[in-house]
């Protein structure tokens, strides 16, 4: 368990990034799992110092169970992106104020939280399955960058991305992702594949991504995906 919490290479990176976002300097792989807690958790209730190591935990479990049984490489990108998630999730829903982060409110941004404004209320999303045997690359794009995942007909996650832009344009943000998902199952033979988009966007630029920066084969591929 030593292994999957603390000396892998995923927990490694993982530790790595949230000691270095707290400037906490204390992270080292010879660390028990008692000590490392220790050196994170703080006499204050609720503050976000004593909830990050429960949750970087929790999702390396996580990430190292859809390993095993679903066949899907552990990856740093997957448990850092979570755990983001979830603490946005709970300042959204009050679980997490300012007191929370008492002493490291300059973390905030980095966490993507924003208190310029009331937490947004949670809005409950559909996410419709593709057929049997089938995948679906969901993709969304903004004016500094794009992203997307690819996931089974289980809903078992398959594979993660991020990039950044710098034109800031929406629409070569959106098909910038859809290249690169489409890519990356052709690269991982994943085939039937469907794409779902989030934002609406013109297929102008998309065209010339295709013409301009990829060879003929991954071309055709998209065409037909497109049809």
């Amino acid at each position: 368990m030593h292994h999957v919490f603390i000396s892998g290479p995923v927990a490694v990176r993982t530790w790595i990034y949230f000691d270095d976002l707290f400037n906490l300097n204390c992270f080292n792989i010879h660390l028990s799992l008692n000590m490392l807690l220790k050196a994170w958790f703080i006499n204050s209730k609720g503050h976000i110092r004593n909830c990050i190591p429960c949750l970087i935990l929790w999702f390396l479990w996580l990430e190292r169970n859809n390993s095993i049984f679903n066949g899907v490489k552990m990856n740093r990108i997957n448990v850092i992106q979570r755990i983001k998630d979830k603490i946005l999730a709970l300042v959204n829903v009050n679980l997490f104020t300012l007191k929370s982060f008492s002493n490291y409110f300059h973390i905030t941004s980095s966490l993507g939280i924003s208190w310029l404004k009331p937490p947004n209320a949670l809005k409950v999303l559909y996410w419709i399955k593709p057929p049997s045997n089938g995948f679906k690359l969901n993709v969304h794009g903004s004016d500094t960058g794009c992203g997307g995942l690819i996931r089974n007909s289980y809903g078992h996650l398959i594979i993660a991305f991020t990039g950044s832009i710098h034109n800031g344009n929406k629409d070569y943000a959106i098909g910038l992702a859809i290249l690169y998902g489409i890519q990356l199952c052709i690269t991982l033979n994943l085939t039937n594949l469907f794409i779902e988009v989030t934002y609406s966007f013109n297929i102008s630029p998309f065209k010339n991504l295709v013409e301009v920066c990829f060879d003929p084969n991954n071309f055709y591929v998209v065409r037909e995906i497109k049809k």
